[in-house]
């Protein structure tokens, strides 16, 4: 029997469906995982919102959300890379206010930081090695935050009226009983120590709040649109604020925000806005 192999044409022809098959599925897949990456930075964006709503509700305190887009890395057409940006959400959580100041001390009379915080007798006592957390100044319209140390600092408030009512003293000012009272009409409150101001500007009567969530969605994924867009000179750009309230249960009067993405092609296109997601929730 005469033996037959293939023909080149044949061989030809079996490859290039072979690379058509090929070419199809790479495009497909790629598609496929652009838009879980579209969808999950939907999901993402619209939980953080759900969560600041249904926080306002059960703890009955205002929430905010402050959405921002960071600057990762910068475009080099010579290593052949394109600028990296990534949108950050932050929900904060009002919890108390600041009844008087010191130097660097925010004090608070009415709560007890001494049962949330561990707690000094003196600022010193803190170790300079404190990584300490973000005290935002509640503020409705921009992020607003101070780095205080991860210990609260016991005082005296003298509540006598020759007292400038705005100013608290340290704890060594004050004479104390044995039973460690203050025998000089003071009393005795608990404040934070700021490490790094940073720019907050507080004064007394301002409301202070904690952060109790953040997300940040995929590189290249951004809140807003071109124009939201950081750079070198402005590593983050402020995007918008949202504000919840205890009495904010009308689903058609939340807030959107709308959610970009880089396109294969280049330039950031919008992927949707969180309106459609609430409206499911």
């Amino acid at each position: 029997m005469t033996k037959r192999g293939f023909t080149l044409v044949e061989l030809l022809v079996v490859t290039g469906i072979i690379a058509s098959m090929a070419t199809i599925g790479i495009s497909s897949y790629g598609a496929i995982k652009r838009g879980m990456a579209n969808r999950g930075a939907l999901a993402a964006a619209t939980s953080v919102i759900s969560l600041a709503q249904n926080r306002a509700r059960i703890d009955m305190s205002p929430t905010v959300v402050y959405f921002m887009n960071e600057y990762i890395q910068g475009a080099d057409d010579k290593a052949g890379t394109v600028q990296r940006c990534a949108g950050v959400a932050i929900a904060i959580r009002r919890a108390g206010r600041v009844t008087r100041f010191y130097n660097d001390l925010l004090y608070d009379e009415y709560s007890d930081l001494e049962n949330t915080y561990p707690s000094v007798e003196r600022e010193s006592d803190i170790s300079d090695k404190d990584a300490g957390f973000r005290l935002y100044r509640f503020n409705l319209d921009r992020m607003e935050y101070s780095i205080a140390k991860s210990s609260v600092v016991r005082g005296v408030i003298n509540n006598n009226r020759d007292d400038d009512w705005c100013v608290a003293k340290p704890r060594n000012t004050a004479q104390v009983d044995d039973d460690n009272q203050e025998m000089d009409g003071s009393t005795s409150a608990y404040a934070f120590a700021l490490k790094d101001v940073n720019g907050a500007n507080w004064r007394m009567g301002d409301a202070y709040a904690y952060e109790f969530a953040r997300i940040r969605l995929p590189d290249n994924y951004i809140f807003g649109s071109d124009g939201s867009l950081p750079d070198a000179m402005e590593p983050v750009k402020f995007v918008k604020a949202m504000r919840f309230f205890p009495d904010a249960n009308a689903r058609g009067s939340l807030e959107t925000i709308n959610v970009s993405g880089l396109s294969p092609s280049g330039g950031y296109k919008s992927i949707g806005s969180t309106e459609s997601k609430l409206k499911d929730i």
